[in-house]
C-alpha cells in the first residue's frame, strides 16, 4: 500500500498535468498493485497440466506435486468461473489448531480449508464418510501424498500412541476418571447396568457417564 501511494503522490505532481505523464504513472500505480497482491495472495504461474491433480470435492482448485494449491478461478461480472488457463498459487497460513490451511472460495463463500485435506482430496480421491486424515509418520507439516491416508478416529489414535502424541481425557486436571474406572464402568455397561445406577455408584451427574 506504501509503494501504491508514492505513486498516486507522484501523479498529481505532474508538471503542467501532462496526459503522457498520467499514462505512465497510472500504468506504475497498476504494477505496484498487482506486486502486492502477488505479495499477499500468491501470484500467477504456469504448470504444466502433468503435474497437477485436481480436487474432485473443490472445483476450481488443483494441487501441484509439490505440494502447491493452485486456483484456476477468475472473475467474471459480480460471480466467478473456472478458467483451467488461471493459475493462481495460493497461500497457506497457519491455522489455530497449527495445521497449514487455504483460504479459498466455495459456493461464494470464503473457506478455511486443511491443506492435507487438499491434497489427500486431490490424490486419494474424496474422503470416506466418517473418516478422518492420517499423518503417517505423526508430522502434521508432512503433506506429501505418501504421508496421508484416510482411517477411522481409533486408527489416528493408534498413530498419536505409536509416535508418542497421545493424550486421554484422564491427564486433564479436571477429569473425573482413572483409565482403570473408565475401563470398569464400560464393562459394567456392557452388563446391563444403567447410566444412573453408574452415576450414583460413581458420585457424578448422568451426563458425565453419558
Amino acid at each position: 500500500m506504501f509503494a501504491v501511494l508514492i505513486v498516486l503522490s507522484l501523479e498529481g505532481g505532474a508538471p503542467g498535468g501532462c496526459r503522457s505523464w498520467r499514462e505512465r504513472t497510472k500504468k506504475m500505480s497498476i504494477l505496484h498493485i498487482e506486486a502486492i497482491s502477488s505479495s499477499w495472495y500468491g501470484g500467477d504461474t504456469m504448470i504444466d497440466q502433468s503435474q497437477l491433480r485436481e480436487c474432485p470435492s473443490f472445483p476450481g482448485y488443483s494441487v501441484s506435486l509439490s505440494g502447491d494449491v493452485i486456483s484456476h478461478k477468475r472473475r467474471l461480472g459480480t460471480g466467478w468461473v473456472i478458467d483451467d488457463t488461471r493459475q493462481r498459487v495460493l497461500i497457506k497460513r497457519r491455522g489455530r489448531d497449527d495445521y497449514w490451511m487455504i483460504n479459498l472460495c466455495v459456493s461464494g463463500r470464503k473457506r478455511h480449508v486443511p491443506l492435507h485435506r487438499l491434497v489427500a482430496d486431490a490424490f486419494l480421491g474424496p474422503r470416506p464418510a466418517g473418516n478422518i486424515i492420517r499423518h503417517l509418520d505423526g508430522n502434521a507439516d508432512n503433506n506429501d501424498p505418501s504421508n496421508l491416508c484416510y482411517g477411522t478416529i481409533d486408527d489416528n489414535i493408534a498413530d498419536q500412541k505409536l509416535h508418542g502424541r497421545f493424550r486421554d481425557g484422564t491427564s486433564h486436571h479436571n477429569a473425573k476418571f482413572s483409565v482403570v474406572d473408565i475401563l470398569d464402568i464400560r464393562a459394567k455397561a456392557k452388563s446391563g447396568l444403567g447410566v444412573r445406577e453408574l452415576a450414583k455408584e460413581y458420585n457424578v451427574a448422568e451426563g458425565t457417564i453419558s
